[in-house]
C-alpha cells in the first residue's frame, strides 16, 4: 500500500539513516480487522536496549510530523516504485520516440 510504503520510507531515513537509533522500523495499516470499521497501526522499532527509548520517541514524532510537513513528490514517487516496481520502467519505455 502506498502510504505504508511513504511512512515507512520517512521513519526509515529518519530514525535510522539520519538519526542512527535503530536497525530497523517497520509500519502497517490494517483496515478493518475482527469485524471492525476502525483502522489500525503497528509502528515496531528495532534498536539497542540503551537507545530504543529514544528511537521509539524519534519515530513518534516523525508519526505526528506527518500532520504539519505534507508528503513530498519525492517520498509519492519512492513508495510508487515501491508498490509498482515496473511504474518507472513502464512510463519511460512508453515515452521512447515522443517529442
Amino acid at each position: 500500500m502506498l502510504l505504508t510504503e511513504v511512512v515507512g520510507g520517512r521513519l526509515f531515513t529518519t530514525v535510522r539513516d539520519a538519526l542512527g537509533l535503530t536497525y530497523d522500523c517497520n509500519f502497517q495499516l490494517a483496515f478493518g480487522l475482527q469485524n471492525s470499521s476502525a483502522t489500525t497501526y503497528r509502528l515496531v522499532v528495532t534498536s539497542t536496549p540503551a537507545k530504543i527509548d529514544e528511537a521509539l520517541a524519534a519515530a513518534l514524532r516523525v508519526l505526528r510530523g506527518f500532520r504539519t510537513q505534507r508528503i513530498s513528490q519525492r517520498e509519492a514517487g519512492r513508495g510508487m516504485d515501491s508498490v509498482q516496481p515496473t511504474r518507472r520502467r513502464s512510463t519511460h519505455l512508453s515515452n521512447v520516440g515522443e517529442t
